[in-house]
C-alpha cells in the first residue's frame, strides 16, 4: 500500500517571527546587565592581567628562548607604563630620550622635598616638573633667537612673532608652575586645629582677636 503522505502544511512548520525577536523589556534588561558588567572596574583589571601575563611568560614551555625574551620586553614596557605615575616614566617621556634622565632627576628631588606619597601629590609633582621644563625649553629658544653664539643679533618680523608666542607659553607655564607649587604646599601643610569658645571671635591667619572671651584654647 502506498504510504500516506502528510500534507505540506504538516511537513513545514512555519515559525512565528515574533518568537525570534527579543522583547523590548527583555532587551532593556539585558543591555543594563551588560552595561553594569563592563562599567565595573573589577571586570577588567588591567593590572592583574599584565602581571599574570608577565608571570606566565616564564612558565610557558611552548615558547622558545628568543620568543620569551621578546614577550618579556613587551610586558616590561606595558607594566612600566601602567605604573608610570609611581615610577615617573610619564613625565620623563614628555621630551626626547636624551633629556629623560634629567627630567627624572628633577622629579625625584621634588618628591623628596615635599615627601610626595599620595596619587594627588605625585600628579602635582609631575605637573611641576613639566611646567618648569617647558619654561626652560622656551627660554632657551628665545635667548638663542635674540642673540647668536658670537654675540651678534638681528631682528625681523618673523623673529619678533616667534618671540611673542614663546613668551606667552612661558607666562602660561609660569602660572601653572606657581599654582601647582602652592597646591602641593597646601596639601602637605598640617591641618590647624583650633578650639575657640567666645561670644565674639575673629580669627585670621597668624592672628586672633577676641572680645568678651570666656575661654580660649588654641592648638
Amino acid at each position: 500500500m502506498p504510504e500516506k503522505q502528510s500534507s505540506p502544511s504538516s511537513q513545514v512548520q512555519k515559525e512565528d517571527p515574533k518568537k525570534e525577536l527579543i522583547k523590548p523589556d527583555a532587551m532593556k534588561i539585558e543591555l543594563e546587565e551588560i552595561k553594569k558588567y563592563f562599567s565595573n572596574p573589577a571586570t577588567y583589571d588591567q593590572e592583574t592581567r599584565l602581571v599574570r601575563d608577565f608571570y606566565q611568560i616564564g612558565q610557558t614551555k611552548e615558547l622558545s628562548v628568543d620568543q620569551k625574551k621578546e614577550k618579556k620586553i613587551s610586558a616590561v614596557q606595558d607594566l612600566s607604563m601602567l605604573y608610570g605615575l609611581e615610577n615617573g616614566i610619564w613625565v620623563a617621556t614628555i621630551d626626547y630620550e636624551k633629556y629623560q634622565s634629567t627630567i627624572g632627576q628633577m622629579r625625584k628631588k621634588i618628591i623628596a622635598d615635599y615627601n610626595c606619597k599620595t596619587t594627588s601629590e605625585l600628579m602635582l609633582a609631575d605637573s611641576i616638573v613639566a611646567s618648569y621644563w617647558r619654561i626652560i625649553k622656551n627660554e632657551r629658544i628665545v635667548n638663542r633667537i635674540v642673540e647668536k653664539e658670537d654675540g651678534g643679533w638681528s631682528f625681523d618680523q618673523l623673529r619678533v612673532n616667534i618671540i611673542k608666542e614663546l613668551n606667552k607659553e612661558i607666562d602660561l607655564a609660569n602660572r601653572r608652575l606657581n599654582m601647582n607649587i602652592v597646591l602641593l604646599k597646601e596639601m602637605k601643610q598640617p591641618a590647624l586645629k583650633v578650639n575657640v569658645r567666645a561670644n565674639n571671635a575673629f580669627v585670621g591667619e597668624n592672628q586672633q582677636f577676641n572680645n568678651n572671651v570666656e575661654t580660649n584654647e588654641s592648638k
